[in-house]
């Protein structure tokens, strides 16, 4: 049976917006037996346009054994799984291009899709009971008829389309299925075959010369009588034989109009609809595939039977937008390393413990303002204490004075620097309507760790490495992805009086895996896993003013994947996607300032603030990625997703905890808002010099 969670999404994807079946006053409060079209047709359908082996071109499919007897002429393929006889081809024929298939992989996928296009009929829900009814006689319009026992069918049952050629006919019959000799089914005002679907509990049997059109899908087995025919449909049994005497059997094609002509709401016109572009650029690729190669599977074609509100929204969810996903996710988590290893726009770093910790011009004392000189006030030259014993008499200033302008020795420079922390960010893009695209959500965290060595007070240069993790997801809700973030980066600072000059470049190899779901036809889901690449470098400067330190950085990254395939984890195969190798590269530029203040708590200890604020330009190159439907070869369409505004404004704060023994503590949080995204991080550092 269906996956309830899978089903109560398909119904709430298609709900809104009806399929226009048309079925009489009586029956239509209960037309949820509508949103089986998709799921059944997809299955089993039958057109000549589909591929070869795909279960809509079965005339026969046996699960036991397939019998003939006499010249049966099939116009389909004829398979049987898990069994394997197949006996009276010849006299029997198979008319090519179709042929025979014994329990080899074709065989038994068509057999898998057989049993959930069965399970999903028996779960529909009945729009009318006609059990103990005769059909014979019966004018029916679209809809979900249930019998409890076996149905009888004597004379002949009229189908009435009533005008809608996408009207759909289920009779889910609890046990048997029989007709009387010379009975027949026939179809009225637009109905087709295609859409006429008999699941039976047990075994159907035709009476002789019953001209039978539909698809039987019986549990047990299907017995033709001399000279019945299945004028268009299919003979699908899933575990017992199916037995033929001197019969014709069509599978039938479905006519439809183009997806891309569906979209626009029909005719080969200009757009009488809105459409997104995502829709348009999916539909033209199946359209173009079809024009190419002429063939169609019916999982593809029926799409062009939906309404137009209805297509579009299938489209986008085919369209694999999770792809787009990737590149940004990947560029986040670098950003994310990169702040921290450069200490971010706080301002923070891994500078040493000492004079070279502290801002230039600070005249070795933590508690002046950036930039402003520091000397010992007037009262620092009273007495002193030896020992603590007993007060000892100041000197002359004079003697002071001489003494200061002797040379004095400086404090032992800390050579290096350890340290590691954690770091996380999170960012919001809203998606374009018109474009089709999804909102997405991105996630990472990190843990990382470094070591810096001071070539001398205004110098240094280090090495860190991260390991962690990226979530991102897309606001319908049923594509996500996720990395696991290994990150290297080298870098290096120098202060010129009041100028400082820093930079870093990194590597990062993210180990990539992606999910989706399709609920267009039931559920289906995919994934893939991968391995994708980005090298990033970053150049910052800036000029050391006091309070106030302006900045200019730039950072450029590139990042690339390889092409990958999708498995599918449950489901049906049809709609999987090869996804094309992918580069991009971003630029952004960045102006701000930054505010700090340092003050002497006592106890050996200092605390740093600072906070900043800037603007920033983003530079975004290289084509969207592009994928493909496995089913169709050479489908190529774009998955281009939600975009940022290329100007935003960056706001952080933070605060540093300083310890004369070496010990440091910085926190920092950091936001960035743009017209269509925001993005928030924190970061916590531990660090020791010595």
């Amino acid at each position: 049976m269906r996956n309830p969670i899978a089903a109560r999404a398909f119904d709430d994807l298609v709900q809104p917006v009806p399929f226009g079946i048309q079925i009489n006053a009586k029956t239509s409060r209960n037309s949820s037996w509508r949103k089986v079209l998709l799921t059944v047709l997809m299955t089993i359908s039958i057109a000549p346009q589909a591929q070869a082996q795909s279960l809509e071109s079965f005339g026969v499919l046996g699960g036991s054994t397939v019998t003939n007897i006499g010249p049966t002429v099939i116009n389909g393929n004829v398979g049987v799984s898990p069994g394997s006889a197949i006996t009276g081809f010849p006299p029997g024929l198979v008319n090519a291009p179709y042929t025979i298939y014994r329990t080899d992989a074709v065989a038994q996928q068509a057999q898998s899709d057989l049993t959930t296009a069965y399970n999903v009929l028996a779960s529909r829900p009945t729009t009318a009971d006609l059990t103990g009814v005769d059909l014979g006689g019966q004018t029916l319009l679209g809809g979900v008829y249930n019998f409890n026992g076996g149905a009888q069918l004597t004379g002949t049952v009229t189908l009435d389309g009533g005008g809608n050629p996408n009207a759909v006919f289920i009779f889910n019959i609890g046990s048997t299925l029989t007709t009387a000799a010379a009975s027949s089914v026939a179809l009225i005002n637009g109905a087709r075959a295609g859409n006429v679907f008999f699941r039976v509990g047990s075994s159907a049997t035709l009476g002789a010369t019953t001209a039978f059109q539909g698809q039987i899908l019986a549990l047990t087995s299907i017995t033709l009588i001399t000279g019945a025919t299945v004028n268009c449909g299919a003979l699908l049994a899933r575990n017992g034989a199916v037995a033929l005497d001197n019969n014709v059997i069509n599978i039938c094609p479905l006519a439809t109009d183009t997806v891309a002509s569906a979209l626009r709401g029909g005719g080969s016109g200009t757009a009488s609809r809105a459409f997104t572009a995502r829709a348009f650029g999916v539909a033209t690729a199946i359209d173009d595939y079809r024009a190419r190669t002429g063939n169609l599977p019916f999982s593809f074609a029926l799409l062009s039977v939906l309404s137009p509100a209805e297509l579009d929204l299938a489209l986008r969810q085919l369209s694999g937008e999770v792809g787009s996903a990737v590149a940004p996710a990947a560029m986040q988590s670098t950003n994310s390393f990169l702040n921290a290893v450069l200490g971010d726009r706080s301002g923070f770093s891994t500078a040493p413990q000492g004079v070279a910790s502290l801002p230039p011009g600070s005249g070795g004392r933590r508690d002046a303002p950036f930039g402003q000189p520091g000397s010992p006030s007037a009262g620092d030259r009273g007495s002193v204490t030896a020992l603590s014993y007993f007060p000892q008499a100041a000197r002359a200033p004079s003697a002071l004075d001489a003494f200061d302008s002797l040379p004095q020795t400086p404090a032992p420079r800390s050579n290096w620097t350890i340290w590691a922390g954690g770091y996380g960010g999170y960012s919001d893009t809203t998606g374009n309507a018109g474009q089709g695209s999804s909102s997405r959500m991105v996630r990472d965290a990190g843990f990382i760790a470094g070591v810096d060595f001071h070539l001398d007070d205004n110098s240094s240069f280090g090495v860190a490495g991260a390991v962690g993790g990226t979530g991102f997801s897309l606001s319908d809700g049923l594509s996500s992805g996720r990395s696991q973030d290994f990150q290297a980066a080298v870098f290096g600072s120098t202060q010129f009086e009041a100028a400082y000059l820093r930079g870093a470049l990194s590597y990062g190899y993210r180990a990539m895996s992606t999910t989706r779901a399709v609920t267009l036809a039931g559920f289906d889901q995919y994934a893939a896993s991968f391995g994708t690449h980005t090298v990033a470098a970053e150049l910052e400067a800036g000029y050391n003013l006091g309070l106030l330190t302006p900045y200019a950085a730039v950072r450029a990254q590139n990042f690339s994947a390889p092409a990958y395939a999708e498995t599918t984890q449950a489901g049906s195969s049809i709609f999987a996607l090869n996804y094309d190798a992918q580069t991009a590269t971003a630029l952004r530029v960045e102006i701000g300032t930054r505010i700090g203040w340092t003050t002497d708590l006592g106890d050996d200890k200092q605390l740093r603030l600072q906070s900043s604020i800037a603007w920033a330009h983003d530079f975004v190159s290289g084509p969207a990625p592009t994928a493909s439907f496995q089913a169709l070869p050479g489908s190529r369409f774009s998955l281009a997703g939600a975009e940022g505004s290329a100007d935003s404004l960056l706001l952080s704060a933070g605060a540093e905890l300083l310890f004369d023994n070496g010990l440091s503590l910085a926190a920092s949080v950091d936001s960035a808002f743009a017209q269509n995204s925001q993005s928030y991080a924190g970061k916590l550092k531990l660090g020791l010099s010595f």
